[in-house]
């Protein structure tokens, strides 16, 4: 847990960031935007062409559709079923089909920009996305609490580092402070965001 004191407006003050889930989630998102990338793969393999840019965001818009709209355009045979004008077409639809059927929403709640001709996470979807690990103060009492804990907890890891105050002596204070770090050089005193949140 990162532990930062930053002014976002008079009322509020960031307590810390979640990181490590922060870091999760976000790989979470990379993982659904492959599942997009995997799928114009899958697409291109069984058109036997590449997609244009257009043609790949029509595809992340509308799905299926798009492409199936797309595609009718060329079909010989109009009256015809989907299927025969796609066997017509030498297209084996039904990778497709399958593919996204199994797959098609894991990235429909990701916005993504088109870079280099694949999917990536737009960065302004991933900073705004990013916010959600960040947890401010909410009332006055805990911007109170909060900044006297983070005033004493530097002043003990001053002391910490001169030797004055030693793991034995108390590894947390009234719940309001609590004591990290098992290693002497990684040993501080942090808030205790929690204690501190429910106030």
């Amino acid at each position: 847990m990162e532990t930062t004191i930053e002014k976002t407006s008079a009322k509020k003050l960031l307590m810390y960031v979640d990181t490590k889930s922060k870091d999760k989630a976000i790989q979470t998102l990379k993982m659904k935007g492959n599942y997009l990338n995997e799928f114009l793969n899958v697409i291109e393999t069984n058109l036997k062409r590449l997609l244009t840019d257009a043609e790949k965001l029509d595809v992340y818009n509308d799905g299926l559709k798009a492409l199936e709209k797309s595609l009718k355009h060329h079909f010989q045979f109009p009256d015809a079923t989907d299927e025969f004008n796609f066997q017509s077409m030498g297209i084996d639809w039904n990778p497709i089909f399958d593919y996204y059927h199994e797959f098609g929403g894991i990235w429909n709640d990701v916005v993504q920009s088109l870079e280099n001709g694949k999917f990536v996470l737009s960065e302004s979807y991933l900073k705004k996305f990013s916010t959600r690990f960040d947890y401010y103060t909410e009332n006055p009492a805990q911007k109170n609490k909060f900044l006297d804990m983070t005033d004493l907890t530097e002043l003990l890891n001053n002391e910490l580092k001169g030797k004055g105050v030693t793991r034995g002596n108390a590894l947390a204070i009234n719940n309001a402070l609590v004591f990290v770090g098992w290693s002497d050089s990684r040993q501080k005193y942090i808030p205790n965001v929690a204690e501190i949140r429910s106030l």
